[in-house]
């Protein structure tokens, strides 16, 4: 369990990582409690907080309606540039990529193909 100490230095970290994807005043919030796209914030403010180069995203978006599927994307997008991350999107939604990828590969009979 962490100590008071730790979770007071956390406090302000986890509180700008919410501010940044959106998510301000949530976060004593239950995760069952959260909508779709509230919680694919969540998980970009936990990928903020880990501060790690790399964001491997596995169909992020196939549980969210249109408008929140654009907004995330976006989010994603903005996150990536802001913080210098390689993302690595796996998506069989052309759009997605379309609108996140600077290289794309494609996966035909077992073989990865470039464009």
């Amino acid at each position: 369990m962490p100590s008071a100490t730790s979770q007071s230095v956390a406090a302000p970290r986890i509180a700008q990582a919410l501010a940044e994807v959106g998510l301000d005043g949530v976060g004593n919030q239950v995760a069952g409690t959260l909508s779709g796209g509230q919680k694919q914030r969540a998980a970009l403010a936990r990928t903020l907080l880990r501060n790690r180069p790399v964001l491997l995203l596995d169909e992020p978006f196939s549980a969210l309606d249109d408008e929140t599927r654009t907004t995330i994307r976006n989010l994603v997008r903005t996150l990536t540039l802001r913080h210098g991350w390689h993302t690595i999107l796996v998506s069989h939604h052309a759009d997605d990529v379309a609108a996140l990828a600077s290289r794309r590969y494609r996966l035909e009979q077992g073989h990865l193909q470039a464009g």
